[in-house]
């Protein structure tokens, strides 16, 4: 096997680890930033400029 790709797969697989313990983290501790509407977050009460 070349030594990229053999590089690449443990790196991926950290990169995946630590995600998943940030926001298990954050989940446990803070849910209201996962789960708060952005709507009810809005600066201004101004219609949108453009309509999705």
């Amino acid at each position: 096997m070349a030594p990229v790709p053999f590089w690449h797969l443990p790196i991926g697989i950290g990169e995946a680890a630590i995600t998943l313990v940030v926001i298990s983290f954050i989940w446990r501790t803070r849910p209201d930033l996962i789960y708060t509407s952005a709507r009810k977050n809005r600066l201004t009460n101004s219609p949108p400029l453009v309509h999705r």
